[in-house]
């Protein structure tokens, strides 16, 4: 019996689960002395959900792309995609470990380069279907039918865990800027600039009408270009200091820190990780003014909803600007230091031409 340790592998979640399920001993694959020890067969449940994710490019490439096939082993991938081992030689030694070729049922993925099917055929981003008729069927009737008590019902447990994985910390001290127009040219005082006055707040693509909240930018180029100003136009921008930790959900790409902790979920968790993407764009993409209720009501909604979880704001992208966006549920823990006065001298516009298939 062959043992691994903590220290052959780079993944934190992974480590724990050697301290805690294992013993101090001697690693037979690094050399590391009294160290946490396990038998790698012991942690072969955890692989698993992995591991099942890909398929042998034997099972589905066409037979005449097979001679010329370029490809990886698994322990390639668990080391370059998901960053488990630091050495991918080592991860081979370890994973023939955990599931020994001599036995009679030895997984192909031992002996032949493999990949995620889907990604051969076109479909990687996609959501699953059922995340995808969920969110579509949900929106629909928010908008159309049943606003407030919908009866179709997004899988909210599993989202709020997924979620949590999701979170930023914005430390204290970071600055933050929010713009406003000044149509007169006199510049906004520091106690001007912050969110409106309940009783005069617009929906917004993460508030519902007069329900306020902070709209900032990571930098004074983005916040200027999310008012979509005018050439000649003078703006305000207030520059903001975080005066107490903000923990906040990252939409802009939201990612697995670990694969191991979702056990056979793993893979539908992976599709709710593409369905927080695609709600992260949605949130960001510019929205034509005849029709920001409608097409806001889905991001108000979940932005409730991450409210609701304790968390103080949400980061997404901007389509408009070189940063990111955030949106702040309340203003206590950030301070306007100083605005500046800023005039539009130029905007530039990028554009394609659309083909018609």
């Amino acid at each position: 019996m062959s043992n691994c340790c903590t220290e052959c592998f780079l993944d934190e979640y992974l480590k724990e689960r050697i301290k805690e399920e294992g013993t101090v001993g001697d690693c037979d694959f690094c050399g590391g002395k009294s160290v946490y020890v396990i038998d790698p067969n012991e942690l072969q449940g955890y692989f698993d959900p992995l591991i099942d994710l890909y398929t042998a490019q034997v099972e589905y490439y066409p037979m005449e792309l097979l001679k010329e096939c370029e490809g990886r082993f698994i322990w390639e991938i668990l080391s370059e995609d998901w960053r488990v081992f630091d050495d991918w030689e080592k991860g081979q030694e370890i994973i023939e470990a955990m599931y020994p070729s001599h036995h009679e049922d030895t997984p192909l993925f031992l002996d032949n380069y493999v990949g995620r099917e889907d990604e051969w055929y076109g479909m990687d981003t996609k959501l699953s279907d059922k995340l995808k008729k969920q969110w579509n069927e949900f929106c629909e009737e928010i908008t159309y039918r049943n606003r407030f008590f919908p009866q179709k019902k997004m899988d909210v447990d599993l989202i709020s865990e997924v979620l949590t994985y999701s979170e930023n910390i914005i430390a204290i001290g970071e600055f933050l800027f929010r713009a406003r127009l000044s149509p007169d040219g006199e510049m906004l005082s520091a106690g001007e600039i912050g969110a409106p006055p309940k009783d005069i707040a617009l929906e917004g693509r993460a508030n519902p009408k007069w329900i306020p909240y902070l709209y900032l930018a990571s930098n004074s180029n983005t916040a200027i270009s999310e008012i979509r100003p005018q050439v000649q136009n003078t703006i305000t921008v207030g520059k903001f200091k975080v005066n107490k930790q903000l923990s906040v959900i990252d939409l802009r790409n939201p990612y697995i820190d670990t694969p191991f902790r979702w056990g056979d979920r793993l893979a539908f968790v992976l599709d709710t990780h593409h369905f927080l993407r695609m709600l992260g764009y949605i949130l960001s993409k510019p929205v034509d003014r005849d029709k920001i209720i409608k097409e806001y009501l889905p991001t108000q909604y979940l932005c409730e909803f991450i409210k609701s979880q304790g968390f103080e704001g949400v980061l997404y992208k901007s389509f408009l600007g070189s940063g990111h966006n955030i949106v702040l549920f309340g203003e206590d823990k950030v301070d306007c230091i100083e605005t500046k006065l800023y005039k539009v001298t130029s905007i530039k516009v990028e554009s394609e031409e659309v083909v018609e298939e």
